[in-house]
Parts: structure tokens; C-alpha cells; sequence
């Protein structure tokens, strides 16, 4: 991970005069070894880009994610415009749902 990877990052949100919003999801962006990562990239977004809004889904729920120390996450939490939390759970499956996956 480079500064030029955060340029792109932050260049392909405007490419071609276009607002776009940033997702996150995927590799778990909050647990232990992501989140140094994950708020590199929001910090430098929302520095870079205000209004852009920032979504990031993650498998932990908000109450525990409250819990946690790390001040990495902490500070994501704050820079997040949305976070949609709560593992994926196969049984719950629900493709009419907006922005999950499960109806936990």
C-alpha cells in the first residue's frame, strides 16, 4: 500500500467530473490487522474530499465495536458517514433488503 494507491483512491472518486461514495467491505476493515489501513484511506478521503460519503460494512455489530480499544477503529467510526454492521448470516439471506445481505 503506497501513497500513490491513496492518490488513486481519491483521483477515481472524481474521475470524469463524477461524485462518487466510497464502500469498504470485504477482508474485514475493522478487525485488528485492517484498521490502521481502513483509516488511512478514510482520513485521506474525507480530508481530500469532505463530501463524500463514506459506507463500510463490516461483521461486527456497532455495541461491540464500541467496546473495542483500538483507537484506529474509534476514529473510523467517526469519519464514517454509514456503517452497516452485523455478520452475514447464509440462513437470513434476504436479496430485497438495502445494502445487506441478511436480515440480522
Amino acid at each position: 500500500f503506497t501513497f500513490d494507491t491513496l492518490n488513486d483512491i481519491v483521483n477515481s472518486l472524481t474521475a470524469n467530473g463524477v461524485s462518487r461514495s466510497l464502500a469498504i467491505m470485504g477482508g474485514e476493515p475493522l478487525c485488528e490487522q485492517n484498521a490502521f489501513l481502513t483509516l488511512l484511506v478514510v482520513k485521506t478521503v474525507k480530508e481530500r474530499l469532505p463530501n463524500t460519503k463514506i459506507y463500510i460494512w463490516t461483521g461486527y455489530t456497532y455495541d461491540k465495536l464500541k467496546e473495542v480499544c483500538d483507537p484506529h477503529v474509534k476514529s473510523i467510526l467517526e469519519y464514517a458517514d454509514y456503517l452497516i454492521d452485523g455478520p452475514y448470516i447464509q440462513e437470513l439471506r434476504d436479496v430485497t433488503l438495502l445494502m445487506r445481505g441478511s436480515s440480522n
